[in-house]
C-alpha cells in the first residue's frame, strides 16, 4: 500500500479555488466566528484575526517553553539540588521572565469525582518513574535559544544522569 507524501498531505487549495463546502472546518471555524466581533464578548479572542498577516508575534505574549522530565526514583533528590542551581542560573539569564518546576504527586479522580469538587489523589505506589515539569517564560525566541545553549553547557551531563528518557519539550506563545 502506498502512503501519500507529506507534501501531498500538506498541500491546499488556494482561498480563491476554495467553496463553502471544501474549506476544511478550522478555517471555517475561525473565518465565521473569530474574525467576526461578538458584542459584548468578554474574551479577548474577537479581537483575534485570521486572515492576512500570520505573523502572531508582537500581538501575543511572551515565549514559553513546557519540558516534561521522567526522573529515575533514586535521582529524584539529586534532580532538585539540580533544579535549584538551574533556576538561579535561569533567572539571572536576560530576556528570563519566570522559571517554575513542578513535581507530580497526585493524580486527577475519575470525571464525577471532578464535577462533585472532590480532591485529587495523592501517589500512593512506588513509581518507575517521577515526573517533573517546568514551566519557562522568556521574552522571545532568540532570548530562549540563548538561554537553553547556556544551560545545556553548564548542566547537560547533570540531568543525563537523572532522567530515564529524553525529556519532551512543548515550545510556543503566551496567548493569556
Amino acid at each position: 500500500m502506498a502512503v501519500p507524501s507529506h507534501n501531498r498531505l500538506l498541500r491546499r487549495q488556494s482561498n480563491d479555488d476554495r467553496t463553502g463546502l471544501e474549506r476544511d472546518s478550522l478555517t471555517a471555524f475561525f473565518e465565521e466566528r473569530v474574525t467576526q466581533p461578538k458584542p459584548n464578548s468578554a474574551s479577548g479572542f474577537s479581537r483575534l484575526s485570521c486572515s492576512g498577516d500570520h505573523s502572531m508575534r508582537g500581538r501575543l505574549g511572551s515565549f514559553v517553553e513546557v519540558c516534561i522530565y521522567k526522573v529515575k526514583p533514586d535521582k529524584t533528590l539529586e534532580f532538585e539540588d539540580l533544579v535549584a542551581r538551574v533556576v538561579k542560573h535561569h533567572r539571572e539569564f536576560p530576556g528570563v521572565r519566570d522559571v517554575r518546576y513542578m513535581k507530580r504527586t497526585h493524580r486527577p479522580g475519575d470525571f464525577a469525582s471532578a464535577k462533585n469538587g472532590l480532591p485529587a489523589i495523592s501517589l500512593s505506589r512506588r513509581p518507575k518513574e517521577v515526573t517533573y515539569v517546568l514551566y519557562w517564560e522568556l521574552d522571545d525566541e532568540v532570548a530562549h535559544g540563548k538561554a537553553t545553549k547556556s544551560g545545556l553547557e553548564r548542566f547537560f551531563r547533570d540531568f543525563a544522569r537523572c532522567l530515564v528518557t529524553t525529556p519532551n519539550m512543548i515550545l510556543g506563545q503566551r496567548i493569556q
